[in-house]
């Protein structure tokens, strides 16, 4: 199966494996599960910390890459293309744009959101599939 790690998720592989569920352990643990994560999560985790809304410990921002590297966690890049047919995304209640790429991106990709947050779980969209 393939999988999309929610934001939080990627940061929580890093430094509190602890916070996932013993069903998303499992699948984190699943050599024969394929564990991606969006570029542009990456990238929202950058912005916070330069912004100064997300502090972490640990590890340094730029180490990020290359220990999800070691966990087999594969970096998504998304496409110019892909960027614009986001356009023709169904029109959902969702006001964070990094969240409603997510679903977009998940549903795109063919892959099961792993994700805490309970707004994102309730979405009914065709193809989208969250666990936690």
């Amino acid at each position: 199966m393939n999988y999309l790690l929610d934001t939080h998720c990627v940061l929580w592989c890093i430094s509190h494996p602890e916070k996932f569920s013993k069903r998303v352990i499992e699948i984190l643990e699943n050599s024969g599960n394929r564990i991606f994560v969006s570029s542009l999560s990456l990238w929202e985790i950058a912005l916070k910390v330069r912004l100064k809304k997300l502090q972490i410990s640990g590890f340094k921002v730029d180490q990020i890459p290359d220990l999800l590297d070691v966990m087999r966690i594969e970096i998504l890049d998304f496409s110019g293309e892909e960027a614009i047919h986001f356009s023709k995304f169904e029109i959902i209640d969702q006001k964070d744009p990094f969240d409603l790429f997510l679903i977009y991106f998940s549903i795109t990709k063919n892959c099961i959101l792993i994700s805490k947050d309970l707004v994102m779980s309730k979405q009914k969209l065709k193809g989208f599939k969250t666990i936690w």
